[in-house]
């Protein structure tokens, strides 16, 4: 049993952070490099929370104790300013998120990061999934895409496949699964659970990607997916937590800060 005398983090302030779930891997990175050049991994402990946008939404205005809130959509954050949860001046764009379709490959590539193909328009993306439509024998695939209703990379996908429909596609070969977020739907792929998955780019980096193909779809035919982070309303929370979540929000937006968030998929603000 450990005491409150020997816990390591009983001396520390803490700061709490809701991440929308397609950037907590990169939020762990940049995290470890905020560390490294503050010098405030003895002072200071990082806890990171994910879920899907709506989610994590949902338990901010319930209540939750987060400090920051890193969304995958403005529209959330902003509906937080605006109903007194969240501060004014610090809401700001940290990324803009980039959609890719994925689906098994034949072989491992060294670096499964780099895009597999781009699909730069709708013919493309249609002659895209009729080719993979081909390479299975069952009657229908199954694509995975994060739910729309909570999931801005879903709500994305979901745009996507309305506009690729009224464009002439016919899909009736494939049935949609939703999962509650863009990482969930990543494992209905790994697992076999289904065919294809809508996903973001910055997926590709997760080690158990490197069998599958990523396609980059120009930003242009999704809505963009702009990723804002704000200061939530304290509810109770020591007057230096404030300060140092600040001080956060600051370095995310650094040059060093946003070189890590483009080599992880996403693109510049």
């Amino acid at each position: 049993m450990v005491s409150a005398q020997d816990s390591p983090t009983e001396n520390k302030l803490i700061l709490r952070i809701a991440v929308a779930a397609n950037f907590k891997s990169t939020l762990d990175l940049l995290i470890e490099k905020f560390y490294s050049e503050h010098a405030l991994a003895e002072s200071l402990d990082i806890r990171v929370a994910k879920g899907s946008t709506g989610a994590l939404y949902t338990q901010i205005i319930n209540g939750a104790p987060f400090d920051i809130f890193f969304a995958a959509d403005t529209l959330r954050p902003q509906r937080l300013v605006n109903i007194g949860v969240a501060v004014a001046d610090s809401l700001q764009t940290y990324a803009l998120g980039q959609l890719a379709l994925v689906y098994p490959s034949k072989e491992e590539k060294e670096n499964s990061a780099l895009p597999h193909c781009e699909i730069n328009s709708l013919d493309q993306l249609e002659w895209r999934l009729d080719q993979l439509a081909k390479l299975n024998e069952r009657s229908q695939q199954a694509i995975a895409m994060a739910n729309p209703k909570v999931a801005p990379y879903g709500k994305a996908a979901q745009e996507l496949l309305i506009k690729i429909r009224s464009h002439g596609a016919n899909l009736s070969s494939f049935r949609i699964i939703q999962g509650q977020n863009v990482i969930h739907s990543q494992q209905f792929l790994i697992t076999g659970n289904v065919d294809i998955a809508f996903l973001s780019m910055t997926q590709a980096h997760h080690r158990r990607m490197k069998s599958f193909n990523f396609c980059k779809i120009a930003t242009d035919l999704y809505p963009q997916i702009t990723q804002s982070m704000v200061l939530v309303q304290p509810i109770k929370r020591k007057p230096n937590i404030e300060r140092i979540a600040r001080s956060f929000m600051q370095f995310i937006q650094s040059e060093s800060a946003q070189t890590l968030i483009i080599n992880r998929g996403y693109k510049s603000t």
